[in-house]
């Protein structure tokens, strides 16, 4: 589950390790973040593809790479969580952060989100079955439920810092609702349950349709830093 944390406070992912505090080393649409955007966006199609490889029709030939799917771009995500929070903890000892907003916490719980399900999905491999209980997807559960509460911080925070636009609420909505829906299909596939053909297909189904509202998350999300980018822009030249 690649969550993009939004924030549409200006960042300096290519300052991040600047030693003095100046406002112009935070910007809008940097190559760096335009990067990991595209990143994102590819972790959350890799995500819509591994879970329509576990409808039954193909779980056979295609389960396991989708086993390596989730846990590449869960891995993914960690690496890419951990540098948002590298930022953000640069950001707030030079003073660029609000102080209303805990930018920290929100990195944190989507930090742990993205640790949970990753050991979910590893444990989920062949070589870690047994006929005992399902640590697999205990771990996906509390990893898509910590993701919930991470899109409800950040909705919070968005609030807080007053930052908040049409297209970010659009956005938060739909990494909310994908969120809600992984811990629902998660749940959907705990032991017993699982073996009930219909929770199977709709744990599926609810995988497929939570990883496609990551996708439009990612969308909308690159959009907004465009568009913040280009009012930047704008306003510089017309400084000039």
């Amino acid at each position: 589950m690649p969550f993009h944390r939004q924030s549409l406070r200006r960042r300096v992912f290519h300052r991040s390790c600047a030693k003095e505090s100046n406002a112009e080393h935070a910007v809008y649409g940097s190559f760096i973040q335009y990067f990991e955007d595209v990143l994102y966006l590819c972790g959350d199609i890799g995500f819509t593809i591994g879970s329509v490889f576990l409808f039954p029709s193909l779980d056979a030939d295609f389960g396991l790479a989708s086993s390596w799917l989730f846990i590449g771009f869960s891995a993914m995500n960690m690496v890419l969580g951990s540098h948002d929070l590298f930022e953000t903890l640069q950001a707030k000892k030079l003073g660029l952060t609000d102080l209303e907003r805990s930018e920290v916490l929100e990195c944190l719980m989507n930090l742990l989100s993205a640790l949970l399900f990753t050991v979910g999905c590893f444990l989920g491999l062949p070589t870690f079955e047994t006929d005992g209980f399902w640590w697999d997807d205990l771990f996906s559960v509390f990893g898509s439920f910590a993701l919930v509460i991470s899109s409800f911080y950040n909705a919070l925070g968005m609030a807080a810092d007053k930052s908040e636009t049409l297209l970010s609420r659009i956005c938060l909505c739909c990494s909310l609702t994908g969120a809600v829906m992984f811990t629902t299909g998660s749940c959907l596939y705990l032991p017993e349950i699982v073996d009930v053909d219909v929770a199977y297909n709709l744990g599926t189904w609810l995988y497929v349709l939570g990883s496609a509202l990551f996708t439009t998350s990612g969308i909308i999300s690159t959009v907004m830093i465009y568009q913040a980018s280009h009012q930047q822009d704008k306003k510089a030249d017309a400084k000039v």
